[in-house]
């Protein structure tokens, strides 16, 4: 939850070129890996919260509001965006 925006950034990558594998394979097509993409943050926002909550002891609440902070629309995102350098 405290990643850089780089690090932010290349999760997203690595996140994405997972499932755009499934796509090359010829498993998936890419509207079923952005529709699982975005299912996986909704189930992540229900699920987190509580689970930080018994498993750490933290605030439910601060873990639910981050969470939305950080969620996005993955038909939004750009597969060639580039990551941020450090510093």
């Amino acid at each position: 939850m405290n990643l850089t925006p780089r690090q932010l950034c290349e999760a997203k990558r690595v996140d994405y070129a997972v499932g755009f594998a499934k796509v090359v394979a010829g498993v998936n097509f890419s509207d079923d890996i952005i529709a699982a993409l975005n299912m996986g943050q909704v189930a992540i926002s229900k699920v987190l919260p509580d689970f930080f909550a018994n498993k750490f002891g933290s605030n439910i609440d601060a873990v639910r509001t981050k969470v939305a902070k950080k969620g996005f629309d993955w038909n939004e995102y750009d597969s060639l965006e580039s990551c941020p350098l450090p510093g």
